[in-house]
């Protein structure tokens, strides 16, 4: 520890000891100057100077010049609890607050200029932040406007969790109707599907349908109707055209016809000439609160250093300018510790790296951290309770069996215990707080061997066999279930899929993807699985999304250029999300429609060439 670090940590204990012997004294009433009364005759007393420092109020009126510096100051209408508390704040720089007692210390420390309480009060607000409260907690901050800082953070919250809100909330049911709209109309509103924010207002109705089925043509213009694949034609017609609140409102039915008349235009662009297309708002997608990253990647014989994000509510890649200035990388490794995205090992086209890197994604800016103990290509690795976990890969020379753990804190990596099975080209994933490995490539082919790592016992345990042999395949948690997906058997790529269930150790198939690949990436969000790119006889760009609740695949709009070897990986809250999303939202329709005319020019060519 260096003289200045040990001086401050010194001087912060000096400070809380002697703090703490003040508040002491206080107690005991020994060397006080001042007191305060309440309205019900409770008597505290206090250091003067003490909440003078802390408080302009308090600064004000124990310094008054027309009452000749009073030592008692009267207080009215605050309890002896909440003064309390205050005054224990004081001293020491924290107090006893609870969801019951917080908005009522809040705003008392409001009116006693006391800023740093009003800062503390807010903290524990927004880290208690729930479904239940969030809407009381952001009225309550709106109706004092001392504290924007809340009301924006609460707000943020209630959009980013809606869909739990919705469940939860019987508050979300007593808010205004102003308040609702601003809500649902809001472009973050954090939702998988438009019937979330259709359901969602239902719920609001019903509890007061008779003074409330009058704003459903205003509630209406708030879901994005029209947005393609997120809200689905059949539930459009049985769920919200054909609802009773919207038939028995005439004022509802020009928007009813106006979404029909959208949809149908949809359906028939690609012959219809249109001018420009702007996108509508009931078509506008909605801003996400969480993006894909894609890192690094092989194209044809090149590895890659590109950046790309994903939107996933506007199905479009983006190009992020900040290409790692260490160069290209693929077949590495990625894990996500806050906003910050390690890359692992991997490969250039000549290097085999044991080196690492971070792309910040707030400041947008590359480091290099320490590099780990063995050369890794091919390699799984997954963040698990804050730390990084490299498992397994190709050295150059031999497949691996060791696995290393790195600590962000101490920049450090540390062996763990060897796998039960040397494997390259194997996929990891958490689940239930165990690293799950699963197939991958030996020196004697393809493996359908799959473990996990448990990194209380630093042991790794086998479990049931895949029901087939898989390397560059990609594995995902969700909902207690791994589900692995692709890779290569030895013969061919595959587009089967699988599903673990750790209780009954067993695997089941689920649907297969469309298309053949092995060495892609894989991510969810949004409850769906998303792969992307990859390889089968060449690089791809093909991308899908697997609905888990539905059991099915989708077709997502394709990369720029084909990709494999690359990795992807979900970054969630940033601040800054619109430097990484799909800006020209206002012309998707528009993209569309000329793509689809595009298409259609493609599909006549390809048909005239035939018949002649």
């Amino acid at each position: 520890m260096d003289i200045q670090n040990f001086s401050h940590d010194i001087e912060s204990c000096m400070s809380h000891h002697s703090m703490q012997n003040l508040y002491k004294m206080r107690l005991n009433n020994l060397l006080c100057d001042g007191a305060i009364m309440l309205e019900n005759g409770t008597v505290m007393n206090v250091h003067r100077p003490i909440l003078c420092a802390c408080s302009d109020y308090f600064n004000s009126a124990f310094n008054s010049a027309f009452s000749g510096t009073p030592t008692n100051i009267n207080i009215s209408g605050v309890s002896a609890h909440v003064m309390g508390k205050i005054i224990d704040y004081a001293y020491l720089r924290s107090c006893d607050l609870t969801e019951e007692n917080v908005l009522e210390i809040l705003v008392i420390a409001d009116y006693l200029a006391f800023q740093s309480l009003i800062d503390y009060c807010v903290q524990y607000l927004v880290n208690h932040l729930k479904p239940k409260n969030c809407i009381n907690v952001m009225r309550f901050a709106f109706a004092r406007g001392f504290i924007e800082d809340l009301y924006e953070r609460s707000k943020l919250y209630v959009l980013r969790n809606f869909e739990e809100v919705v469940a939860k909330s019987d508050e979300l049911l007593e808010i205004s109707v102003e308040d609702i709209f601003k809500i649902v109309n809001n472009d973050l509103l954090n939702i998988r599907s438009e019937s979330l924010a259709w359901e969602g207002i239902l719920r609001w109705i019903q509890y007061d349908a008779n003074r409330r089925t009058q704003y459903v043509p205003l509630l209406l213009t708030t879901v994005r109707l029209g947005t393609l694949g997120i809200l689905e034609f059949q539930y459009f017609i049985k769920n919200v055209k054909n609802h009773v609140y919207v038939k028995k409102n005439k004022d509802a039915h020009p928007i009813i016809f106006e979404v029909l008349r959208f949809l149908e235009d949809m359906h028939s662009m690609s012959t219809i000439e249109f001018e420009q297309i702007l996108t509508p708002h009931i078509a506008m997608p909605r801003i996400p609160h969480d993006v894909i990253f894609l890192i690094g990647g092989w194209n044809s014989d090149l590895a890659l250093s590109t950046i790309q994000t994903y939107d996933t509510r506007a199905d479009r890649f983006i190009d992020v300018l900040h290409d790692d200035p260490a160069g290209p990388r693929s077949f590495h490794g990625t894990a996500v510790v806050g906003h910050k995205i390690y890359v692992v090992g991997g490969y250039d086209g000549d290097v085999y790296f044991n080196t690492c890197r971070v792309f910040d994604a707030l400041n947008k800016t590359w480091q290099e951290i320490s590099p780990m103990h063995h050369q890794r290509c091919y390699v799984s690795v997954v963040e698990l309770n804050g730390s990084i976990y490299a498992l397994g890969g190709f050295n150059g020379k031999v497949r691996l069996k060791s696995a290393e753990r790195y600590d962000p804190t101490t920049n450090q990596w540390t062996l763990i215990a060897n796998m039960n099975f040397l494997r390259s080209d194997s996929h990891a994933s958490i689940l239930n707080g165990k690293i799950y490995i699963t197939g991958g490539m030996t020196s004697r082919g393809s493996l359908k061997k799959s473990e996990y790592y448990d990194p209380e016992t630093n042991h790794w345990t086998n479990i049931a066999d895949m029901s087939c042999r898989r390397s560059g395949l990609s594995c995902v948690c969700f909902q207690n279930y791994l589900y692995v997906m692709g890779g290569f058997d030895g013969h061919v790529r595959l587009r089967s899929c699988e599903r673990y269930d750790p209780v009954k150790n067993v695997w089941n198939d689920i649907p297969d993807m469309y298309f053949q690949r092995s060495n892609f990436a894989v991510e969810i969000i949004d409850d769906m699985i998303f792969v992307i790119g990859g390889y089968n006889r060449g690089t791809i760009s093909f991308n899908e999304c697997f609905n888990i609740a539905k059991g099915e695949w989708l077709i997502a709009t394709n990369l720029s250029s084909p990709r494999s070897g690359l990795k992807a990986n979900v970054v969630k809250g940033l601040p800054n999300i619109s430097d990484y999303i799909y800006k020209n939202r206002e012309h998707l329709i528009e993209e569309k429609r000329l793509n689809k005319i595009l298409d259609a020019k493609y599909m006549r060519t390809i048909s005239e060439n035939s018949s002649s």
